[in-house]
């Protein structure tokens, strides 16, 4: 008989135990919870239209082309979308990209196109905020020129209303060199 209720005490333990592991998973994934994308593409400032590809090795080289293939012509920027993929509301106070050397760099109240923030998001909606390439690249310039590099990587990060802060999985490896606009180039042919 003491064998058997040895066995029934250590099973009901155990199932006592995984009980009170579920209701703390279930507590820590009942909030808000954030995640961050970081894409790169180019926007026409004037119809707001746009086309993006995911960050990758070429991607930079292509999204001119491919844009203007598309009809799309103006600024590459850097989209980030953050999306609510929690059970409950949360708010997104701020995005900014970080350097590896701990620096941050944004826009208060959002980025150069699309949502403004503070932004409240429901479960399953989400907020893209759009960078306009030069701003980085004047900002891994300072960081080349500081830490002796030839490319500047930056994640994309969200910071939320309860003071967390969310980093995107995918870094930007942003080149300091600032192409000159047509006039500059026209300006420069001539002399």
């Amino acid at each position: 008989m003491t064998v058997a209720s040895f066995v029934f005490s250590a099973v009901a333990l155990a199932l006592s135990g995984a009980a009170f592991g579920w209701q703390v998973l279930a507590w820590f994934l009942t909030g808000g919870r954030a995640n961050v994308d970081l894409r790169i593409g180019v926007i026409d400032k004037l119809s707001q239209r746009f086309f993006t590809l995911p960050l990758g090795p070429k991607a930079i080289d292509g999204i001119k082309r491919t844009a203007t293939q598309n009809g799309i012509n103006g600024p590459v920027a850097f989209f980030v979308t953050v999306s609510n993929v929690g059970r409950t509301a949360l708010t997104v106070k701020d995005i900014a990209f970080r350097a590896p050397t701990n620096e941050r760099y944004g826009i208060l109240g959002g980025g150069d196109w699309g949502d403004k923030l503070p932004k409240r998001l429901e479960p399953g909606d989400s907020t893209t905020c759009v960078y306009d390439l030069s701003f980085l690249q004047n900002m891994a310039a300072l960081q080349c020129h500081k830490h002796k590099l030839s490319l500047a990587p930056m994640f994309a990060e969200a910071e939320l209303g309860t003071g967390k802060t969310v980093r995107c999985k995918k870094q930007a490896l942003v080149t300091p060199v600032i192409e000159q606009s047509s006039s500059n180039k026209d300006e420069m042919e001539n002399e």
